[in-house]
């Protein structure tokens, strides 16, 4: 359905483009972006869009972002994010609407209260001002790591892991990967997706996974720990 919202808020899309903005400010696109764009095509970078909708979450999720479910007749409810991790889909950078949210949960019960049984119909709402200031809070931040760093002598290679957690999402997501699965199952499907010069290791895929659990406090994040004998 087309995400329509009321003025003050943002749509999820419109949300993930001023943090995308915010993130990628001063940094030249990737390159098959760029080519895409030189054809006429308007492009977007995937793994930008992947990163900023993981960043908007993680502002809900810390209190910073207000987001609210709305209905077609101006209706809003107010969303925990812990609710919000109750329905499939609906945090993915591929997702967002509410159509598969799953009877017996609190979210469902909640939202079906408020809107009725059609949640076809219903759709995500940020605050715009929120959104605005979660943005400038990130680009500080961009800001203040990138002149620690030119002031070093630069000493290894740069953290993948905002690279590879939206990756990972994506393959749970779409039900390629779950915990009950192998580490090791996860770090090939990872290097799959992901065009690196050296293969990525498996200790590193579980460090992105780690923290993506940690950010989330999504459970089919939450790997299973081998007990000790």
């Amino acid at each position: 359905m087309s995400e329509l919202v009321q003025t003050g808020y943002l749509s999820r899309l419109e949300a993930v483009d001023v943090i995308v903005r915010s993130l990628v400010a001063g940094t030249p696109d990737q390159p098959h972006v760029t080519k895409l764009r030189e054809e006429g095509i308007d492009a977007a970078d995937g793994a930008a869009i992947d990163v900023a909708n993981a960043e908007l979450w993680r502002g809900v999720d810390r209190g910073n972002v207000e987001v609210f479910a709305c209905g077609p007749n101006g209706q809003r409810f107010r969303l925990e994010g812990s609710l919000t991790q109750e329905v499939l889909f609906l945090r993915s950078s591929r997702g967002g609407e509410f159509t598969f949210s799953r009877s017996g949960t609190s979210a469902h019960t909640k939202l079906v209260a408020q809107f009725g049984p059609n949640l076809g119909t219903v759709s995500l709402a940020f605050v715009k001002r929120d959104v605005e200031k979660w943005a400038q809070s990130l680009l500080r931040g961009r800001r203040r790591k990138s002149g620690s760093i030119s002031g070093k002598r630069s000493t290894g290679r740069p953290s993948i892991q905002p690279l590879l957690m939206p990756v990972i999402q994506k393959l749970v997501d779409g039900e390629k990967w779950n915990t009950t699965m192998s580490l090791k199952a996860l770090t090939q499907q990872v290097n799959r997706c992901v065009e690196s010069d050296k293969a990525i290791s498996e200790e590193t895929v579980t460090r992105a996974l780690d923290q993506l659990f940690v950010e989330t406090r999504d459970r089919q994040f939450q790997r299973r720990r081998r007990r000790a004998a």
